[in-house]
């Protein structure tokens, strides 16, 4: 409602992600901004991380070869806001945390095909589906495995890690591979780093330069509005990203 009634008023407009919580509202959205000539940013802030930027650049690079298989996993306490939890408000990791892996595999791997799903809940005191396994299909043959949970008790946490798999090797994200690999090879304290492993053991280190992927945001948002330029991210972004959480939570189906 607060989206489509600034863009009523002509508008610009930041709408956080998920863009809603399900398509139909996003097609309400951007038929609004549409018709009163204004546009929409959905606030995918991964597509302004120097960090994200280096996976995307692998991928595009094709030195992994083709098709990928992008994998995470992760578990602990959900949020302690009662929001993300509610089937009706945050709907749960299916669709509040995992949007962003869906936008941005959509972003390195193009269209979306096919969504598989086993969702679950953990947890007896929620309405939302806290846990599940969401693997995307995309029409080069790329997909996305991600598994999720928050349905752990207090004190717990699963194990957790991301990497890329491909026919010539696999690339570690930060965090998933023992640091000792990649030592002296990175400023820690400006620089963050993904490891690379190619057929026969080769070794690649990828640093990045750290930034703040939120000031980022909100300084491009400050500059299309401004300019009258089109943002980055738009509404079909967040529609294609809501479509595939609805069929993740209900279970999968074709795009």
């Amino acid at each position: 409602e607060m989206v489509i009634a600034a863009a009523e008023a002509g508008l610009p407009v930041f709408c956080q992600k998920p863009m809603a919580m399900c398509s139909y509202d996003c097609h309400r959205m951007i038929q609004a901004a549409r018709a009163h000539g204004t546009r929409i940013q959905v606030g995918f802030v991964r597509r302004f991380d120097t960090d994200w930027g280096a996976l995307k650049s692998v991928v595009e690079s094709g030195e992994l070869g083709h098709p990928l298989v992008w994998r995470q996993t992760a578990g602990g306490v959900a949020p302690s806001r009662p929001f993300f939890l509610d089937r009706m408000e945050g709907g749960g990791p299916l669709i509040d945390g995992m949007v962003h892996n869906y936008d941005f595999a959509c972003h390195c791997f193009a269209a979306p095909v096919e969504v598989t799903s086993m969702p679950t809940r953990l947890r007896a005191d929620t309405t939302a589906l806290d846990t599940g396994t969401v693997l995307v299909r995309f029409e080069r043959g790329d997909s996305i495995m991600v598994s999720w949970s928050w349905g752990l008790p207090e004190g717990t946490h699963a194990l957790s890690g991301t990497d890329v798999l491909g026919p010539n090797g696999v690339l570690y994200f930060p965090g998933s591979f023992d640091a000792s690999r990649a030592e002296g090879q990175y400023d820690k304290q400006t620089q963050g780093a993904y490891l690379m492993v190619l057929r026969g053991g080769q070794q690649k280190v990828l640093p990045f330069p750290r930034q703040n992927m939120f000031r980022d945001e909100m300084l491009h948002f400050a500059d299309w509005v401004s300019t009258g330029t089109d943002p980055l991210v738009q509404g079909d972004a967040g529609l294609r990203a809501t479509r595939i959480a609805e069929l993740a939570l209900s279970g999968g189906g074709l795009v």
